[in-house]
C-alpha cells in the first residue's frame, strides 16, 4: 500500500465532568498519536464541566488543546469541533476510553484503501435486518428503531474491537 502521509487525523475527546478518568484517556491517546505514522492532533472538547477535569487537563497536559463549549450540547458538541478541524479523518472519542496503542494506523489505512468501508459494513448490516423495519410512525416503532441503532452500534464495535481494548460502562440510553 502507498502510504498517503498528507492525510491528517484529529482525535476529539468529549469531556463532561470526567476528572476521574480523563487523564488516563489522554495518556492512552497521546501514546497512540505518537506511535501513528500519520500526522495526528489531539483535542479535548469540554461540555462545561463543573468538576476539576479542565484544571486537571491544563495542569497535567498543558500542550493539549482544550475547547470549552459555551453550553453542554452533549454529543452535538462534536459537530462544531469537526467543522473547525482541518483534518482529513476525525476520531470522536468518549472521555473514558482507552485503546490499543496502535489503533490509529489500521483505521486510517482502511479508509485510504476503501473509502466507503464503514458505509458498506453498515449497509450490509441494515440489509440483513431490513425486512424487520418499515417507516416510523408510532412510539413503538421509534423504540424498534432505537433497538436497531443499538444493534448497528454493537456490530460496528465488534468490527473494531480488535483495536479498542476497554470501554468504561456508561448508562444506556436504550430502554426496552
Amino acid at each position: 500500500m502507498i502510504r498517503e502521509l498528507a492525510v491528517k487525523a484529529e482525535l476529539f475527546i468529549l469531556n463532561y465532568n470526567g476528572a476521574a478518568y480523563i487523564a488516563n484517556t489522554i495518556r492512552t491517546m497521546l501514546i497512540s498519536v505518537a506511535r501513528s505514522s500519520y500526522p495526528c492532533h489531539l483535542t479535548v472538547i469540554d461540555n462545561v464541566s463543573t468538576d476539576e477535569s479542565v484544571a486537571l487537563i491544563r495542569e497535567r497536559f498543558p500542550s493539549i488543546q482544550t475547547n470549552r463549549m459555551k453550553e453542554n450540547r452533549v454529543l452535538c458538541s462534536f459537530n462544531e469541533a469537526v467543522k473547525q478541524s482541518e483534518a482529513d479523518i476525525v476520531f470522536l472519542l468518549n472521555n473514558d476510553l482507552t485503546a490499543d496503542p496502535d489503533f490509529i494506523d489500521p483505521l486510517i489505512n482502511t479508509f485510504l484503501e476503501k473509502k466507503d468501508a464503514l458505509k458498506e459494513e453498515i449497509d450490509a448490516f441494515i440489509g440483513s435486518v431490513q425486512s424487520r423495519t418499515r417507516p416510523l410512525v408510532s412510539g413503538e416503532e421509534a423504540l424498534e428503531a432505537l433497538k436497531l441503532a443499538r444493534q448497528i452500534t454493537e456490530h460496528i464495535q465488534q468490527k473494531t474491537s480488535k483495536h479498542l481494548s476497554h470501554f468504561m460502562p456508561q448508562p444506556s440510553v436504550f430502554h426496552g
